[in-house]
């Protein structure tokens, strides 16, 4: 049996030095038989470590674009709602599914109109942040003016109160 087992071994060392020349890797012992094993399987590890990584990967991003279709078909159904309450929804009678319609009755597709209401929020927030830094602004310039007036007192103040300008 052992005589079968060393057979086997220096069989597959043979051809495993027959296959690294093709590949022109030069093997002059066996102890270099054995680093190259070493590094195959090392480099085998490697390749399942990165196969894993990849797997696991790929079912993190599956999850994030399910949360994404999920979020923005919840908020594409929270616009349709709101459009809803403002009257600019009718119903297919045949699919029994909600169709957005301009003021004009133009139907409206939903990707659109969560882009235009999306853009809508955008020039609203805008509008209010412009009004804030009026406002500010307005606001510095008083306090600029009460600033220098009470410093303006204070001088005049001083003044009167000053021996040097006072009447004997």
């Amino acid at each position: 049996m052992e005589k079968h087992i060393s057979e086997l071994v220096t069989d597959s060392v043979a051809l495993l030095k027959k296959r690294l020349a093709e590949l022109d890797f030069v093997v002059e012992n066996d102890e270099d038989v054995s680093d190259v094993l070493k590094e195959i399987n090392a480099i085998v590890t490697r390749h399942h470590n990165v196969q894993a990584k990849t797997k696991e990967l790929q079912q993190e991003v599956a999850l994030i674009e399910q949360t994404k279709a999920r979020e923005l078909a919840e908020r594409q159904q929270e616009i349709v709602e709101m459009y809803q309450r403002h009257g600019l929804v009718t119903y297919n009678m045949e699919t029994g599914t909600p169709v957005l319609t301009t003021s004009r009755g133009t139907p409206i597709l939903a990707s659109d109109l969560t882009y235009q209401h999306i853009l809508a929020e955008l020039n609203t927030t805008l509008i209010e942040r412009k009004k804030l830094n009026n406002q500010v602004s307005v606001r510095f310039v008083v306090i600029r003016g009460i600033h220098c007036a009470s410093e303006s007192r204070i001088f005049v103040t001083s003044r009167s109160n000053s021996p040097f300008l006072s009447k004997k």
